[in-house]
């Protein structure tokens, strides 16, 4: 042993604590976020996140999952068709760079290849050390996977189902969401690429005893074939390969049923095991002969207020065993050390403030490791990692903090918080790999000194709860768990790549089209950011509008609506000739909302010479939503920063919408925002495009013109209201009659309604869950070119089906390389705007501004809780010769062009066929449409266009090959 007569060093670390009012907009900008405040943001964050997944999961009555439901979604899973007619094509858009909750990391004995699994997002491997990853076991589902053994023959073991933050151990029936989603068993690969299921851990849902809902631990025995798996259902041990399981015994015959936290093989076979909470010790690895180590006693493993342990043999002398003892309140009770195989135990570090090594979170993160050529050298973890070691053969050890999760990602020194499983590198004493909340990272330590490095890229297992869309294809915020707030913007060393922008959970998220650099985040706590350099510096926290507005809440729903030929405008701009302009010319002019130029073509009888002016109706208009507890805000002003933006409270519990509202969703033109509450009340909110000034916008106004509508909804077939959380509202863009909502919470009869008559007194919402799996649906799509058409992100990834109208609808699984992940998040780019260009005059210098618009028309983005954000180009129509995918390009002669009262369409034809027109103007509001019938050869079409108003518009034709799309301009 090792002798220092040194004084005892602790190491502090300092956390900050505290909560944060809702942070708002300001004229004034401030930089990014302070030391102190990612603090705040980044520790104690499991907690709200479990409540709020919690919130949309679990049935709402009881607040547990029950197995029932989760028997009846499985058996419903494998009854639906993959597919029918209808293939979404997904793309991964990353984030590329960063990854998601990490907790199992195993080197193969055979290739030296590393493998690593995210809790929702699968398993990965990497052919470089850690350099890159690709997906494995893509034939199948994602796997919930949260650790991973490998026999001496080679094959891979994993176990699947996240439990680390339950509440309750009471059997499965009691416990609830966990954090995590629950496992399908243990999935096992013989070729290190495809994992199959083992069917005897196949968890029968029905059982409220079953054994396989969640394996927390596997370990083998180095010596002979013996698998030992940590479950919910007690330590099973198997001998043939996992064909058949059986439960482990203590040395007076009864099984070790109940809750396993963790299991471990000592190289001598020595098995040791938390079951219950408490520490059992199988000296010779006889799975009949353990004996309880947790007996309360002076050299025992302490029995009561036990909430988790997690034990480490040394790899170098396995008498010698590490275990990390967690109170029920998530603080350390103690790290104990055993130098005899675990029959005895001494204190190495009590719990101490000083050494804040979980900060209430060590059942969740707990991590624990020896040094495999030192047995007196330690490292342990939750928030960040922490060393320990021998300075003498009794007493404590020395502890140091090692890492460090508040500095910024490009210091050597940090480390994302909350760590789950330190692996040594084979044959390493001091190259390691970290699985934590942000993926994994490589550890190293030389001279003394720890430095570490990101190993994530492609790792793609980032949780994101929303994604927030811009003009372009790839440029994107997602709101992560974990992560932070993250942007991609397809400009960076790969396109894929992200940058978190703000510390913490992401929630929804904003981009302008308009002037792509306006942005708006959301995270935790209600906090609201805006920024006019794309998440460089943000506006100075301020009060929420409103005195003592505060919004606790873990998501706060936002909505932009941009609106580029916005005829109901109350704006006006004014233009200032500087040559003379006969009357009946188009002109270019600029609005008020970031400069945005459009075109306005002058009264036919005015002529405007230099030094005239003349006022414009401002047709661009840019609305910006905010939904908090009992109250609904929005401001036209998200792109003015010389001033405060006004804000205007359109809903509150005394004039309109109670409760906290969930979801949002605005009709095509702008005029009836919808929302849904947690609690299942939906509210239509109208006058919208009327309401533009304070007086007729505001409650507080007697001249407000604001009507808030509360719409019942009722559980079909009966008279009870539904009281499930409101996930999602989809309106049709041409339709605001129609609209379908979603709906969350295990346990209930319908997850989809839908109605023809929204904009009524009483809208009748019926359902529309026809076959589709009891399951809770977080979001949706009705795609705006074919409003039958639905499209669902749920528990198990998307659903679609063509006929929404049905009373019945049949639902088909989108199988895609997304897989059977949570969708949080779908939506769809449903405005089409061309580039523009100003050309700005002084003197001899010539400037240009060019404003981008939107080059992702009809795209659909998702953004999902395991496997990062993914964009759907199968619906992409923008431009002459930019068609869907596998499309036969044809480009369509439009003349003239600019049109008046008319438009002649000219394309050729190789047969007689049936076609069909579609005009629809830049908000992606289908505004006239035509039948006519191809002959063979040249066709001349007129399209009347006399009853359509200034403006840019796409024409979009319909034929046997598929669709093809131009645009015009009306003088």
């Amino acid at each position: 042993m090792k002798k220092r007569n040194l004084p005892l060093k602790l190491f502090l670390i300092i956390v900050f604590l505290g909560g944060s009012l809702v942070s708002f907009f300001s004229f004034k900008e401030a930089p990014k976020p302070s030391h102190s405040e990612k603090s705040d943001q980044l520790l104690n964050e499991i907690k709200p996140a479990k409540e709020f997944l919690t919130k949309v999961r679990n049935n709402q009555h009881t607040g547990l999952i029950s197995p029932a439901d989760l028997k009846r979604a499985a058996e419903e899973l494998e009854k639906l068709p993959a597919s029918r007619e209808l293939n979404l094509e997904w793309l991964q858009l990353g984030p590329d760079n960063m990854g998601g909750r990490t907790r199992a990391i195993l080197f193969d004995k055979e290739s030296g290849h590393i493998y690593a699994a995210g809790v929702s997002g699968g398993i990965f491997r990497s052919e470089n050390q850690g350099t890159t990853w690709k997906k494995v076991n893509m034939d199948s589902y994602n796997l919930f996977v949260t650790c991973m053994t490998q026999t001496p023959n080679g094959d891979i073991y994993a176990g699947t189902g996240e439990s680390f933050d339950a509440d309750v151990y009471s059997g499965l029936g009691q416990m609830g969401y966990t954090g995590g989603f629950m496992g399908t068993g243990i999935y096992k690969s013989t070729d290190g690429d495809k994992f199959t299921l083992l069917e005897s851990t196949k968890p029968d849902y029905n059982n409220t005893e079953s054994d396989w809902a969640y394996v927390n631990g596997l370990a083998n025995d180095p010596n002979n074939t013996r698998i030992y798996a940590a479950t919910n259902g007690g330590l099973k041990y198997s001998i043939d390969g996992g064909s058949t399981w059986k439960t482990a015994k203590d040395n007076e015959g009864n099984e070790l049923t109940g809750f396993a936290w963790d299991v471990e093989i000592g190289s001598n076979s020595s098995v040791i095991a938390c079951v219950n909470n408490l520490a059992f010790v199988s000296a010779n690895g006889d799975p009949g002969k353990f004996v309880l180590r947790s007996t309360g006693d002076s050299v025992s493993l302490p029995n009561e207020d036990v909430g988790r342990i997690e034990f480490a043999f040394a790899p170098s002398d396995p008498s010698i065993i590490y275990a990390s003892v967690i109170k029920e309140n998530g603080d350390l009770n103690s790290v104990f050390r055993s130098e005899n195989g675990g029959e005895t135990w001494r204190v190495i570090l009590p719990y101490t403030p000083s050494v804040d090594i979980f900060n209430k979170q060590g059942i969740y993160d707990n991590a624990l490791s020896v040094f495999p050529n030192d047995p007196d050298k330690v490292l342990i973890g939750g928030i960040d990692m922490w060393q320990g070691e021998m300075y003498q053969e009794q007493g404590y050890f020395e502890w140091k903090s090692v890492s460090q999760s508040l500095t910024g990602p490009l210091s050597p020194s940090y480390l994302h918080e909350d760590h789950h499983t330190y692996v040594f590198f084979p044959g390493s004493d001091n190259l390691f790999m970290v699985g934590t909340d942000g993926g994994v990272f490589r550890g190293k330590l030389q001279s003394d000194i720890y430095t570490y490095e990101t190993s994530n890229r492609n790792y793609f297992t980032t949780q994101n709860y929303a994604v927030g869309i811009s003009g372009f294809k790839d440029y994107v915020i997602g709101g992560t768990q974990d992560n932070g707030t993250v942007i991609i913007t397809g400009k960076s060393n790969t396109k894929k790549q992200g940058e978190m922008i703000y510390p913490g959970e992401g929630g929804p998220s904003a981009i302008s089209i308009i002037n792509p650099d306006v942005i708006v985040i959301t995270s935790t706590n209600g906090v609201i950011r805006r920024s006019d350099d794309a998440g460089v510096n943000y506006s100075v926290a301020g009060q929420f509008p409103g005195s003592g507005i505060t919004n606790p809440e873990f998501r706060t729903p936002v909505l932009l609506y941009e609106n580029f030929n916005n005829t109901f405008s109350t704006d006006s701009v004014w233009y200032h000739a500087k040559e003379d302009i006969p009357g009946g010319t188009t002109i270019q002019v600029r609005s008020h909302n970031g400069g945005q130029p459009f075109y306005y073509t002058t009264p036919g009888d005015v002529n405007l010479h230099p030094g005239d002016s003349i006022q414009i109706q401002d047709i661009v208009t840019c609305y910006f939503f905010v939904a908090v507890a009992n109250n609904i805000y929005y401001t036209k002003d998200l792109l003015q920063f010389a001033q405060p933006p006004e804000w205007f409270k359109i809903s509150d519990a005394s004039y309109g919408m109670q409760g906290v509202p969930y979801s949002l969703a605005l009709s095509g033109d702008g005029n009836h925002l919808f929302v849904g509450t947690d609690h299942g009340k939906l509210y239509r909110i109208s006058n919208l495009n009327k309401a533009t000034i304070f007086e007729l916008a505001d409650v507080s106004s007697p001249a407000c013109i604001v009507a808030t509508q509360p719409i019942e909804l009722l559980v079909p077939g009966t008279s009870d209201e539904i009281s499930q959380v409101v996930t999602s509202i989809s309106v049709n863009r041409d339709d605001p009659n129609k609209v379908m909502i979603t709906l969350g919470n295990y346990g209930n009869d319908v997850y989809v309604m839908y109605s023809e008559n929204a904009l009524d007194q009483y809208p009748a919402f019926e359902s529309r869950q026809g076959d589709l799996p009891h399951m809770p649906v977080y979001s949706s799509v009705l795609e705006m070119m074919n409003p039958d058409l639905a499209i669902l992100g749920t528990e198990h990834g998307i659903f679609v089906t063509e006929n929404i109208t049905s009373s019945s609808p049949k639902w088909s699984k989108q199988l895609t390389n997304m897989g059977s992940v949570p969708v949080f998040d779908l939506s769809q780019q449903t405005v089409a705007q061309p580039p523009m260009r100003v050309k700005l005059v002084n003197g001899n210098e010539v400037i240009y501004e060019d404003y981008h618009g939107t080059s992702n028309w009809g795209s659909i983005y998702a953004a999902t809780y395991g496997r990062g954000l993914f964009r759907c180009d199968n619906f992409h129509q923008v431009g002459i010769e930019d068609n869907p995918l596998n499309q036969k390009a044809v480009r369509l002669k439009l003349y003239p062009n600019p049109a008046y009262d008319h438009t002649t369409l000219e394309m050729n034809s190789d047969k007689n066929e049936d076609i069909s027109l579609y005009i629809y103007d830049l908000t992606g509001r289908m505004v006239s449409t035509q039948n006519t019938r191809l002959i063979k050869g040249v066709n001349k079409i007129r399209i009347d266009l006399n009853r359509l108003n200034r403006g840019t518009y796409i024409l979009r034709v319909i034929t046997g090959e598929g669709s093809h799309s131009s645009k015009f301009i009306i003088n």
